[in-house]
Protein backbone atom coordinates (compact mmCIF):
# COMPACT_ATOMS: atom_id res chain seq x y z
CA UNK A 1 0.00 0.00 0.00
CA UNK A 2 1.30 3.56 -0.77
CA UNK A 3 1.32 6.61 0.67
CA UNK A 4 -1.16 7.80 -1.66
CA UNK A 5 -3.65 4.89 -0.80
CA UNK A 6 -3.04 5.75 2.98
CA UNK A 7 -3.94 9.02 2.62
CA UNK A 8 -7.05 8.35 1.07
CA UNK A 9 -8.70 5.66 3.85
CA UNK A 10 -7.16 8.12 6.60
CA UNK A 11 -9.22 11.11 4.83
CA UNK A 12 -12.22 8.66 4.58
CA UNK A 13 -11.76 7.69 8.49
CA UNK A 14 -11.73 11.48 9.08
CA UNK A 15 -7.95 11.52 9.93
CA UNK A 16 -6.19 14.54 8.83
CA UNK A 17 -3.00 13.93 7.09
CA UNK A 18 0.22 15.90 6.48
CA UNK A 19 -0.09 15.15 2.85
CA UNK A 20 -3.29 16.90 2.16
CA UNK A 21 -1.70 20.59 3.18
CA UNK A 22 -0.62 22.86 0.70
CA UNK A 23 2.56 22.78 1.41
CA UNK A 24 3.07 18.99 0.69
CA UNK A 25 0.94 19.08 -2.29
CA UNK A 26 3.50 21.67 -3.80
CA UNK A 27 6.68 19.69 -2.53
CA UNK A 28 5.37 16.73 -4.00
CA UNK A 29 5.02 18.22 -6.96
CA UNK A 30 8.00 20.40 -6.96
CA UNK A 31 9.89 16.30 -5.98
CA UNK A 32 7.96 15.14 -8.93
CA UNK A 33 9.61 17.72 -11.85
CA UNK A 34 12.56 16.94 -10.49
CA UNK A 35 12.95 13.74 -10.63
CA UNK A 36 11.14 13.33 -13.98
CA UNK A 37 14.00 15.16 -15.51
CA UNK A 38 16.44 12.27 -14.15
CA UNK A 39 17.74 10.09 -16.92
CA UNK A 40 21.24 9.21 -15.65
CA UNK A 41 21.11 8.47 -11.65
CA UNK A 42 24.98 8.23 -11.38
CA UNK A 43 24.98 10.85 -13.74
CA UNK A 44 22.93 12.96 -12.30
CA UNK A 45 24.61 12.47 -8.80
CA UNK A 46 28.08 13.25 -9.89
CA UNK A 47 26.70 16.54 -10.92
CA UNK A 48 24.35 17.43 -7.81
CA UNK A 49 26.08 15.48 -5.03
CA UNK A 50 29.73 16.20 -5.94
CA UNK A 51 31.06 15.82 -2.01
CA UNK A 52 29.01 12.11 -2.12
CA UNK A 53 31.98 10.31 -4.68
CA UNK A 54 35.42 9.57 -4.54
CA UNK A 55 36.04 13.01 -3.05
CA UNK A 56 33.99 12.30 0.19
CA UNK A 57 35.52 8.97 0.54
CA UNK A 58 39.05 10.39 0.89
CA UNK A 59 38.35 13.36 3.00
CA UNK A 60 36.65 11.03 5.34
CA UNK A 61 39.50 8.39 5.22
CA UNK A 62 41.92 11.48 6.34
CA UNK A 63 40.14 12.59 8.78
CA UNK A 64 39.88 9.51 10.28
CA UNK A 65 43.50 9.14 10.38
CA UNK A 66 43.90 12.40 11.40
CA UNK A 67 41.39 11.31 14.87
CA UNK A 68 43.42 8.20 15.28
CA UNK A 69 46.94 10.18 15.14
CA UNK A 70 45.74 12.69 17.55
CA UNK A 71 44.40 9.84 19.80
CA UNK A 72 47.46 7.73 20.12
CA UNK A 73 49.49 11.32 20.82
CA UNK A 74 47.22 11.90 23.46
CA UNK A 75 47.88 8.52 25.34
CA UNK A 76 51.59 8.86 25.64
Amino acid sequence: MGIEQMSAIAHELGIYVDEESPECQDAKKNADSITAEIQDILEYKEAQLPLQGQIWKDLTRLEKEEFRLRKVGSEK
